[in-house]
């Protein structure tokens, strides 16, 4: 099971706490190598439908310190403030607060 899909069956299976400590683990140690290509296409892959709002923004977190190096990261923000705007409208700007 790649990285991706494991976070996912987590959130499927309502995990939360395993999903969030998984995603900031992986990418951590992803950004922490230097691996910021493997990160950028990872970030390019997430299907935000398949996330819940806490790893939408834990998402976004755990990339804000390198997003000059990950380009696909500010298409993933506009997707999830997409997202928070059509589902959560009243919680948006509070959720994306510092995070673009």
């Amino acid at each position: 099971m790649n990285f991706l899909e494991e976070i996912y069956s987590l959130v499927a299976a309502n995990n939360p706490n395993e999903a969030i400590d998984t995603l900031f683990t992986y990418i951590e140690t992803l950004l922490a190598n230097g691996r910021f290509d493997a990160c950028n296409e990872l970030l390019k892959q997430v299907n935000i439908n398949k996330l819940d709002t806490n790893l939408m923004i834990g998402f976004l977190a755990i990339t804000l310190k390198a997003k000059d190096k990950l380009p696909a990261r500010k298409q993933l923000s506009h997707n999830i403030q997409h997202w928070l705007q059509c589902h959560e409208p009243k919680r948006n700007k509070s959720l994306m607060s510092g995070l673009e």
